[in-house]
């Protein structure tokens, strides 16, 4: 425990530095925008550019890393323009590095460690409500009690007052985070002939809850973690499956906005403009390599294009 506070400190004086003189600007535009905003989104290179250390301990320790993130912001004591409030905001990476690994490429080497990877998303489930902070409340002595729920959270059953085990959660009044499940896939031009696209679980929780949608193409970047069986009346292989507890999400499909055209582009589009084959041509781009089906061709090529009668 000595060892990992004194991680910790170290850790939260670098992150201090680094607010401070790099992502100051940013922080400052999320305090203006907080709660609507609820997260500083760190760029991986960024931090690199800055410590290399810092940078690889994310890799082999984020949980330890986002903590001390989040807790040298909260230490700066920054007021919300309101006035009223702690501002508490996340801390999210992404960019990380090897975005190109594939699912099916994640093994238990990473297990607790950042991994970052692309897919696209095949279902999503509502949204649930996960507790953060417990109440429990003593049946004899009436002494209530609030305990930080986290991971290997052992739910307490003895009172320090009276040393009866009597205490009862009281769901109520707890504090809760809103939690969501999705799957994600390997992208499909990148899995190999006649393979199966590998699949992963990942957890979002708070503003990255309905960020994605299914059929969306997305990167995440997250925690690697084990599902421990929920069912404890089998019997016990010591076999897990896995899961990403997300801690970054974005979509990869590029807005309108954000598409540049050249004047040799817009030179060629306006040639297209003028060629009276140019519906031939758009339905015969559409899976070139498939012969025939020409209908169901034209019928894909016409969804791409949409408007309104001025």
């Amino acid at each position: 425990m000595a060892d990992k506070n004194q991680d910790l400190s170290s850790l939260i004086s670098s992150f201090e530095e680094f607010f401070t003189t790099i992502y100051k600007e940013k922080i400052t535009d999320v305090l203006l925008a907080y709660p609507r905003i609820r997260s500083v989104e760190v760029d991986y290179n960024d931090l690199e550019r800055f410590d290399t250390s810092l940078a690889d301990a994310l890799i082999v320790t984020p949980e330890l890393v986002v903590e001390a993130a989040e807790q040298a912001i909260k230490s700066r004591n920054m007021t919300l323009p309101s006035g009223t409030g702690i501002f508490e905001p996340h801390v999210k990476f992404f960019n990380g590095p090897g975005p190109d690994l594939m699912i099916e490429n994640i093994g238990s080497k990473s297990l607790n460690e950042l991994v970052t990877f692309k897919g696209v998303v095949t279902k999503r489930t509502d949204v649930m409500h996960k507790v953060k902070m417990a109440k429990y409340k003593c049946q004899a002595c009436d002494t209530e009690y609030k305990v930080l729920v986290g991971r290997n959270f052992h739910e307490p059953k003895k009172c320090d007052a009276c040393k009866k085990l009597a205490l009862v959660p009281v769901e109520e009044e707890g504090t809760f985070t809103d939690l969501q499940k999705a799957e994600v896939q390997d992208l499909l031009e990148k899995v190999s002939g006649g393979s199966l696209a590998a699949k992963m679980e990942i957890w979002l929780e708070d503003d990255l809850v309905n960020k994605i949608t299914p059929g969306e193409n997305i990167e995440v970047c997250g925690i690697m973690r084990l599902k421990i069986p929920t069912n404890v009346k089998q019997k016990r292989e010591f076999v897990y499956g896995r899961c990403v507890e997300a801690i970054h999400v974005r979509s990869l499909k590029r807005d309108f906005e954000e598409i540049e055209l050249t004047r040799e582009d817009e030179k060629k589009i306006i040639e297209l403009s003028h060629d009276p084959s140019v519906e031939k041509k758009i339905f015969s781009s559409v899976a070139p390599a498939i012969y025939g089906y020409n209908e169901v061709k034209q019928a894909f090529a016409l969804q791409l294009f949409g408007g309104y009668k001025k």
